[in-house]
């Protein structure tokens, strides 16, 4: 399986980590530590290994009419009462972006970025593993918590799931079209 995201630098790559950990200590929640702080342009597909010079091939070609991203992280959201995480201010040029990524893999994924849900940005802090029953006590740690982070980028990441855990396999700084 593969994606493809804007992964986090630090501060906001370690501040993630410790909330993840602060999930993992008082909840057990121990899914969304599989993967680095990022936001997801292109959902989890299937790709066959085989196949893989030519997925790299493709994203290294990938352009936008985006120059680069100003990302305002402002306080926490969640989805739901499983899903809890860092929210991204709304920012126009991201779903700029967002948009550029989908029209430019889609001829290469076709159906396998179909995504069900419209793109609301997000960094997630726990995912799948809280439990409905938990959901209001961790609500309750993060929800009036002050943080703020910016983060200015214009690094594509394309990972890959080694069996345990994502791994960014190829990182490009993309140019304007």
């Amino acid at each position: 399986m593969h994606y493809i995201a804007l992964v986090a630098v630090d501060p906001l790559l370690t501040d993630i980590a410790r909330f993840k950990e602060e999930m993992l200590e008082q909840f057990g929640c121990r899914a969304a530590m599989k993967s680095p702080a990022h936001i997801t342009l292109i959902p989890p597909f299937y790709w066959s290994r085989g196949m893989q010079k030519i997925l790299l091939d493709t994203f290294r070609g990938f352009r936008s009419e985006v120059e680069e991203l100003d990302i305002r992280v402002n306080g926490f959201g969640h989805f739901k009462r499983n899903v809890l995480f860092a929210a991204p201010e709304h920012n126009g040029l991201l779903l700029q972006l967002q948009r550029d990524c989908v029209d430019y893999f889609r001829p290469l994924l076709g159906d396998k970025i179909a995504e069900k849900r419209p793109f609301h940005p997000h960094i997630t802090i726990a995912n799948r593993d809280l439990k409905s029953e938990d959901f209001d006590r961790a609500w309750e740690m993060f929800r009036n918590r002050p943080y703020i982070r910016e983060w200015k980028t214009n690094q594509l990441s394309l990972l890959q799931h080694d069996g345990s855990r994502w791994q960014v396999i190829e990182a490009l700084k993309w140019s304007k079209v």
